[in-house]
């Protein structure tokens, strides 16, 4: 493995899937942003956002933010003098603001507009899947540059692979079977090759065993059932009477719950995860706005999701 900044510009590998992304932050990073700005940056969780714009933050003048950091309505980070008065405001996980910061959020784009400053943003969601925020705040970040970080493909996976294994200290079997079993998240996919590279003598079999709740041969219905499992651990009630027509509140609550993270976590369609409960696309929609609606109102709900969320990214094993 390389000693390069984790976090740095170099480190980050171009790849057919990604190289739009990383172009717009060399480009800002040479001084250049201003004539794209907004830029924002989307993708499924680990695929590089965060790399990207903590890279960018290497640059004078910036300031970095993780919208995660902070809880529900708590959006001050938006209007303080450091946000303000930078010349590269870099807002990550941006659709995790609520609603409530929707007047902060506005504020800001007009201020890195009138200041001809540059301001990046990153989400899971294009800035459409922004349902919380008003069409004036979309059309403001759809009017600069909007780069998507596509899935990776499985020789794509194996030239990062074969960068992180560089010394080779794992077989060209190995390197191939990771890069075709390992799910396409390129977070996991590191950790796979780094825990693969741990062992005294890495052979094919045991990389395998090494690695197994990483692979991603079913991701989509694993992390679907994942989910499902994870919410009936927390509400403590049977994975049957969510998944069935059940209306209560003590079963409704959960299964939307679980609606809402399958389409933030997944990359099922409306229709594909409605049908996966036994539903119409309809009421996954509902589900997701009724989550964002207590979410923002309740700060109770709100730690339940972010506990839930933060166990899905724990990984199968929950290690």
């Amino acid at each position: 493995m390389n000693s390069q900044d984790a976090n740095s510009l170099p480190s980050f590998i171009s790849l057919p899937s990604n190289q739009f992304a990383r172009a717009a932050i060399s480009c800002i990073l040479e001084g250049e942003g201003q004539r794209f700005s907004p830029v924002y940056i989307h993708s499924d969780n680990g695929m590089g956002k965060t790399h990207l714009l903590r890279a960018a933050a290497h640059a004078e003048g910036s300031v970095y933010v993780s919208a995660a950091d902070f809880e529900g309505e708590d959006c001050s980070f938006l209007g303080s003098a450091k946000f303000r008065e930078a010349q590269i405001v870099l807002l990550d996980d941006i659709d995790h603001l609520s609603s409530g910061c929707a007047q902060e959020l506005f504020n800001a784009l007009e201020a890195r507009s009138l200041r001809e400053s540059v301001f990046v943003a990153a989400g899971a969601v294009p800035p459409r899947g922004l349902h919380q925020f008003p069409n004036a705040i979309l059309d403001r970040l759809e009017a600069g540059l909007t780069v998507r970080i596509a899935p990776t493909t499985t020789d794509q996976r194996l030239v990062l692979i074969e960068e992180w294994n560089s010394d080779k200290k794992l077989s060209r079997a190995s390197e191939q079977w990771l890069a075709t079993h390992v799910a396409k998240n390129v977070r996991k996919l590191r950790a796979a090759v780094l825990r693969a590279r741990e062992l005294a003598d890495p052979a094919l079999s045991d990389v395998e065993d090494a690695v197994c709740d990483l692979t991603g041969d079913q991701e989509r219905s694993i992390s679907l059932l994942l989910i499902v499992q994870r919410v009936v651990e927390e509400f403590r009630v049977p994975i049957e009477h969510v998944m069935s027509r059940r209306r209560t509140a003590s079963i409704a609550w959960p299964r939307q719950i679980a609606m809402a993270l399958a389409r933030r976590h997944t990359n099922a369609s409306l229709m594909e995860i409605g049908a996966y409960f036994g539903r119409d696309h309809g009421t996954v929609i509902h589900a997701v706005k009724r989550v964002r609606a207590r979410c923002d109102s309740d700060s109770l709900d709100r730690k339940t999701v972010r506990k839930l969320e933060n166990s899905l990214n724990l990984g199968v094993s929950g290690a």
